[in-house]
């Protein structure tokens, strides 16, 4: 899990071999695709981030494609998205298309913890300098790593401890507790399909996805 840079594909490929499975953090993702949608009316943007949003929730590579199918198709008739279609397909369909939740399951999304780590070495510790390799490591050994282990030790009353399970709000209970008294009726034509209920503005719609 990790940005687009090539880079680190290269460097892992040349160290580990080439039988792996690069995922590509969805937030970079999202902030590059903003970046091309910038010259977009305000309702094309909002509708087109909608429909890669929920791109990303598909279980597997199966339901990504056939989605990423139906969206450049959906998209196809306006003359002014085309550009950024060709960047979408180019970019996050081929080159890096590892962005959707199906791509490896149950793992993070996002590399953000790794960034947010990133942040505050580079915050409390380098103060934000470039050092060479060997200051940093004097820096790590010196200062980062006796600071950390004393914050997470927990012999200590004020210890810092790791989440060892996803923490539950009151509001996501209440959202499950709402869906699973629903009444939604789903029909079939008997043929292979995959159904998403997505919530919009108070109304239930029902998506149907057929093979």
């Amino acid at each position: 899990m990790a940005d687009g840079a090539d880079a680190i594909t290269n460097g892992f490929q040349k160290v580990f071999g080439h039988e792996f499975n690069r995922l590509m953090c969805f937030f970079h993702v999202m902030k590059n695709l903003d970046t091309h949608l910038r010259p977009m009316p305000k309702n094309i943007k909002t509708a087109v981030r909608r429909d890669i949003e929920l791109m990303q929730l598909c279980p597997s590579k199966v339901v990504f494609e056939k989605s990423a199918k139906l969206f450049l198709e959906k998209w196809a008739n306006d003359s002014e998205l085309q550009p950024f279609l060709q960047y979408f397909k180019t970019q996050w369909l081929i080159h890096l298309p590892n962005w959707y939740e199906g791509a490896s399951p149950g793992n993070p999304s996002t590399n953000n913890s790794l960034e947010a780590t990133n942040g505050t070495i580079k915050k409390e510790h380098t103060i934000r300098e470039r050092l060479p390799l060997a200051q940093f490591l004097n820096v790590a050994v010196a200062k980062i790593l006796p600071s950390w282990s004393t914050e997470r030790d927990i012999s200590n009353l004020n210890c810092k401890r790791f989440a060892e399970v996803p923490s539950k709000t009151l509001n996501l209970w209440t959202k499950a507790y709402q869906w699973a008294i629903s009444d939604v009726t789903v029909l079939s034509d008997g043929k292979l399909a995959y159904y998403y209920v997505v919530r919009s503005f108070g109304t239930t719609i029902c998506n149907q996805l057929n093979d």
